[in-house]
């Protein structure tokens, strides 16, 4: 293969007839030594870059393949040129680097361009020297155009096709020339591509690649962006430790250079993965930083998005009003900056927060102005999820028929557009208002398609929702066998959901809160047949997730008794497992799904389950703490709950709250003959849970006020939740009590009878998260105890050193009450140290009383008994204990309502 040396042409404007002759005689003049095919390449060359001058598209259209996947684009992005600038001139034309190979040719290409702004008639911006390539290709003997890009842009995509070190090295070595700063953008541009298709491991390596092009060239600031972005990668993967390690390292960097602009950007993606793992303080501090760096240099790309991240994060704690204010405060911004589609979100956020707080007179308002808008924009997409909220607010009304019309307007946009994932919501909105309007047959319809249509597309969140409104609109129509199937379908989806998108323990958890719905199911459904053991195994199901919360070690990373090694394989698998997934959503999600691509990544899908699956198995015998830490431990048998109750005096008692009812379980052992499977009854009792909320916080507030009155509820709320078992429960001393939902919130301690008792009187309280939980903490004990040959082990804490910012904390609240010292506390966790004795206490009082020292101790203990001040609400700060018992149960003589709250903080 001959290659010539690089010569220069110069493209005057007004010579272009004379210039195309010369042209001819040059290369008439270097045939002899050329190949036809070079001659005819450096022609086309020359002939694309005579006709760009000249602004002439046809000319430029008749060079251009038209077979090329890139032509639609290309035409596109030189029209632009041509509409956006006039005066166009090329100078220092240089063909620098011409190769052919068979029926296709690449050259490089050197020259100086520029242009005129039509608009502000001064220079045209983007121009100036170039390097770029032309590929060609021989079609029917004639040689065309298949694409026309920046040489950066092209060897940033050979650099990342490459499959070896030594591949890069080559290319690189090759053309020194263009190893640029426009050259690293690109590859970061080849890495964002894959970020876009879910190709994880192909954008990481072409981020990687991006960072040691950009030390190569000592371009810091260019260190930043690849690694913020390898950050979004893992977070994308719900690998978060790896994510906020990269974004730390991006964001020291940027720190050290003074960039405030990039600090703020990185701070901002650093708060999302706060707030994806739930830790909402970290989260809002990230923000705000960032929107006050953002602020401080106008950086209006980065302010936007943080005021609407700070409102998101308020919107997930319920602090409604200052999530408001924060989309009230984006929603200006995005108004200033003409951001119609922001602005369509914006408003449609803060219809979202008023839907929260049930003023649904502002929460339509706002939709309707977000629907408004998107129907000037023409965003159908946008406007079908629109008015999937305007019809979940005439549901809540009662409005079923303006519901149902508004839910199918929704369903035939989707239809239209061809947008699966939403069309499987539609459909299952529609089934909805058919369910409320008592219209099962259509209802059971709706859902059956909805779920067909999330099975195609791969989306477990569309089928178990499917799968469960189908199984209430069967048992509405006491078609009680499909019912159950359909019900133990979506739990089945559920549960399987860790080995379908894996993540981390935090993402795993907060899927599943929000489906409780076909457990729920089940308990009535199983209930109404009188299989009531059958119920309560259910109830338990649902709430084997507060696993995670109680025995996944607090805040501590369960991946601690894993070698570091077994981490990475974990994680490796798991990325594989995400990414496979996610790329199976999307492609499903077409209009017209490639259905041979399809199959190839379903088998690829299995295989990642099954690799991820058998770690997994080996993962568990190497470490069978880590199934229980992380929340997989089996439900609680009939057996078990029977041995759970210490004696035949003791009852267990689990509430199940659903929107239209609550369900009462008590479990009793049976006679002295029969005590290896309890007694389990099951008392519905008929109230909305709206009801519930609004008694127990009733009741909640007049005992932070030390209102007398409170005696009242006491006695109603006793008689709601507790007298229907009565009978089951006389003769009892001693009650564990699993609550739900917003009974968490009721201090059933506080209940009186009608003989004017509190409950604490008659029993011995405890608490357990579920009955499940219950059996893995007397697990964990027992363990503990033959470990340490100990039987009991007290950790007692007396009057702590408070802080000046909690003393300052406790003024601005609670105004003039003091938090004066205890020494009667002091002396009372002594004596106990006295009672247990000093090889199984540890007591710390005063300055040795401090918050990190409990988090370390505390698992470790049995009983742990706390004599401090104890807050009620908003009421004045009185003396508290709290006493967290062998059984894991709380009890408390003051402070009833902050018990269990601290324990779950805490512990």
């Amino acid at each position: 293969m001959i290659r010539p040396k690089p010569h220069e042409l110069v493209l005057p404007r007004r010579s272009v007839p004379v210039l195309a002759i010369a042209l001819i005689l040059f290369g008439s003049a270097i045939s002899l030594a050329q190949s036809d095919d070079e001659t005819a390449v450096r022609a086309l060359v020359e002939s694309f870059f005579v006709a760009y001058q000249k602004e002439d598209l046809t000319g430029i259209e008749s060079l251009l393949s038209a077979k090329s996947p890139d032509l639609a684009a290309t035409k596109q992005r030189i029209q632009k040129v041509f509409t956006e600038t006039e005066q166009l001139e090329i100078r220092g034309l240089t063909i620098r680097k011409l190769t052919v190979d068979g029926t296709k040719a690449t050259a490089r290409v050197n020259l100086e361009m520029s242009a005129i702004d039509r608009k502000t008639r001064a220079a045209a911006a983007g121009f100036g020297k170039m390097a770029l390539t032309l590929r060609g290709v021989k079609e029917e003997g004639a040689w065309k155009v298949w694409q026309f890009i920046p040489s950066a842009e092209d060897l940033a995509v050979a650099l990342v096709a490459a499959q070896t070190d030594e591949e890069r090295k080559a290319l690189l070595a090759a053309e020194p020339d263009l190893v640029t700063v426009e050259m690293q953008r690109a590859v970061i541009r080849q890495g964002n591509r894959y970020l876009g298709q879910d190709a994880y491991s192909q954008a990481i390596a072409a981020y990687n690649l991006a960072v040691s092009i950009a030390e190569r060239l000592g371009d810091k600031v260019g260190i930043i962006q690849p690694l913020n972005n390898i950050g979004l990668t893992h977070k994308a993967l719900g690998d978060y430790a790896q994510a906020l390690e990269y974004f730390q390292r991006s964001l020291k960097l940027a720190t050290e250079l003074g960039n405030k602009a990039l600090v703020g950007t990185v701070l901002n993606n650093t708060g999302l993965v706060h707030s994806s793992q739930g830790n909402y303080a970290q989260a809002l501090e990230a923000f705000q930083k960032s929107l006050a760096l953002s602020e401080e240099v106008g950086n209006k790309a980065v302010i936007a998005p943080a005021l609407n991240n700070l409102g998101m994060v308020h919107y997930l704690q319920r602090n409604y009003t200052q999530a408001l204010q924060y989309f009230q405060q984006g929603l200006t911004l995005k108004e200033q900056l003409n951001d119609k589609p922001g602005t369509v979100t914006g408003l449609n956020n803060i219809g979202l927060v008023y839907y929260e707080q049930g003023d649904f007179t502002h929460a339509l308002d706002y939709y309707q102005r977000s629907q408004k808008l998107a129907e000037e924009l023409g965003n159908k997409e946008l406007l079908a999820s629109i008015l999937l909220n305007i019809g979940d607010i005439y549901n809540y009304q009662a409005s079923y028929d303006l519901a149902l019309k508004t839910y199918q307007r929704s369903l035939a946009i989707a239809e239209e557009i061809g947008t699966k994932d939403l069309l499987s919501e539609a459909l299952s909105h529609v089934g909805d208002a058919y369910y409320l309007q008592g219209d099962f047959e259509k209802s059971l319809q709706y859902s059956e398609r909805a779920g067909e249509v999330g099975k195609q597309i791969g989306s477990p969140e569309r089928l178990w929702y499917a799968r469960t409104l189908a199984g209430k609109a069967l048992f509405a129509g006491n078609r009680l066998d499909q019912a159950r199937q359909a019900f133990e379908e979506a739990i089945a989806v559920i549960e399987s959901i860790r080995a379908q998108l894996a993540g981390n323990e935090q993402q795993q958890e907060q899927f599943f809160e929000n489906k409780l719905s076909p457990y729920q199911g089940m308990v009535q459904l199983l209930t109404a047949q009188n299989k009531n053991g059958e119920a309560l195994a259910y109830a338990e199901r649902a709430k084997a997730r507060v696993l995670l919360d109680v025995l996944r070690s607090g805040r501590v990373n369960i991946a601690k008794a894993m070698t570091a090694q077994e981490q990475e394989r974990e994680r490796k698998l798991n990325n594989d497992l995400v990414s496979i997934h996610n790329q199976v959503s999307r492609e499903s999600l077409r209009p017209r799904p490639d259905s041979s691509h399809l199959a190839g990544l379903h088998e690829q899908l299995q295989k990642a389950r099954v690799d991820y699956e058998s770690f997994q198995t080996s993962l568990y015998v190497a470490h069978p703490e880590l199934r229980v830490q992380r929340g997989e431990a089996q439900p609680v048998t009939a057996e078990e709950i029977a041995a759970l109750m210490p004696d035949a005096n003791g009852a267990l008692l689990e509430y199940v709250v659903t929107g239209e009812k609550v369900y009462l379980f008590v479990a009793t052992r049976r006679t002295p003959t029969n005590q290896n499977t309890p007694d389990v009854k099951a008392y519905l009792i008929d109230i909305k849970r709206k009801d519930l909320v609004e008694r127990a916080e009733g009741f909640r507030k007049q005992l932070a006020a030390r209102d007398l009155g409170f005696r009242d509820a006491a006695r109603s709320l006793y008689d709601l939740l507790l007298r229907p078992a009565a009978t089951q429960l006389a003769g009892k001393s001693s009650l564990i009590v699993v609550p739900d939902d917003v009974l968490w919130e009721l201090p059933f301690q506080a209940l009186q009878s009608a003989q004017n008792r509190f409950l604490l009187e008659d029993y011995a309280i405890s608490y357990a998260p579920s009955l499940t939980v219950l059996r893995e903490m007397i697990k964990l004990r027992r363990n503990r105890n033959q470990n340490t040959g100990n039987s009991v082990s007290l950790l007692a804490m007396a009057n702590p050193a408070l802080g000046s910012k909690t003393k300052e904390r406790v003024k601005l609240t609670l105004r003039d009450e003091k938090l004066d010292s205890l020494p009667e506390a002091e002396n009372e966790v002594r004596a106990l140290a006295q009672l247990y004795g000093a090889a199984h206490s540890r007591v710390y009082v005063g300055a040795e009383a401090r918050e990190e020292r409990f988090k370390a101790e505390a698992p470790k203990a049995t009983i742990l008994h706390l004599a401090t001040h104890g807050i009620l609400n908003d009421a004045s700060p009185m003396y508290s204990q709290i006493v967290l018992s062998q059984n894991d149960s709380t009890s408390s003589e003051d402070g009833l309502l902050e018990a269990w709250e601290i324990m779950k903080l805490d512990l």
